[in-house]
């Protein structure tokens, strides 16, 4: 082993290490954890044919074929909700939306009033004066008529 360099050995070390760890084969285990037949433990040649065999089936645009192999893999057959889960989760989504529409109603409720502009010359300030002062109105709708001198954002 070299030792030159503390990064060069750290690399030799990981290296030899790697290379002393027996070959790992994940798709063996999963094969072999998906097996439901119970009894005396396959050979690793049977298994890399079961391997082969589920793993490369050769592609087909077969409609039936294709529902086959979906049927057969249960991650794409999970089991159907319950009812009652059903209609609770259909009941959340009315209440949700009654609660919107709750909040929007609350919501247009509390919005100052609306604010109409009238002329700044109005009738009783005909020649606007320079300090004339600001008349406001409340109409029936609501809304606020402003007359007179408008105030000024500087």
């Amino acid at each position: 082993m070299p030792q030159t360099g503390g990064r060069t050995a750290c690399l030799y070390n990981i290296h030899s290490f790697l290379q002393s760890l027996p070959t790992f084969r994940p798709s063996l285990l999963l094969l072999h954890n998906m097996s439901s037949e119970k009894g005396p433990e396959k050979t690793a040649e049977t298994r890399m044919e079961e391997q082969a065999k589920i793993a490369r089936e050769p592609p087909t645009s077969d409609v039936n074929e294709l529902r086959r192999r979906l049927a057969k893999d249960p991650r794409f057959n999970p089991p159907t909700p319950s009812y009652w889960k059903r209609v609770a989760l259909i009941i959340v989504v009315i209440l949700l939306f009654y609660v919107a529409l709750k909040m929007r109603v609350a919501l247009a409720k509390s919005r100052p009033p609306q604010v109409i502009y009238a002329n700044r010359y109005s009738k009783e300030y005909k020649f606007r004066p320079a300090a004339s002062p600001i008349v406001t109105e409340k109409l029936k709708d609501g809304r606020v008529k402003v007359r007179g001198a408008h105030p000024t954002i500087r």
